[in-house]
């Protein structure tokens, strides 16, 4: 039990923080739009691709934490937490693809780091 308790409390904080983020920003991508929905519009559309982009870009954040918890207690994670320099840039890479997702919305300059996060994590697979 006691190897278990850092990741344990890892995870009540990682799921602490990422509770209040939800509570703070998913209000902003929820802004302007009218509840309860209307029942002739389909106001979901223009949501859906920004906050799925917010819970992924929170999501990967929140598991490299936790695995880095459970390496630490000496669980082995065995390939699932990055070892490499280039594993680690693939992490960012997909992270920036994330954040550039919920941006394009707002800003259309966020195009351009979307695509080249994408096209940098094709070649990559590709190779």
């Amino acid at each position: 039990m006691k190897k278990a308790l850092p990741v344990i409390a890892a995870s009540v904080v990682v799921l602490g923080i990422v509770a209040a983020l939800e509570l703070l920003i998913l209000s902003f991508f929820y802004a302007g739009i009218p509840t309860p929905f209307p029942e002739t519009e389909k106001p979901v559309g223009g949501v859906l691709l920004p906050v799925t982009f917010f819970h992924l870009l929170l999501a990967v954040p929140s598991l490299l934490v936790i695995l880095y918890a459970a390496k630490k207690a000496g669980y082995n994670v065995g390939k699932a937490f990055p070892q490499t320099r280039q594993a680690w840039t693939e992490i960012l890479f997909l992270l920036v693809l994330f954040a550039s997702g919920i941006l394009v919305w707002w800003y259309a300059l966020a195009l351009l780091p979307f695509v080249i996060a994408g096209i940098y994590l094709v070649f990559v697979e590709l190779r």
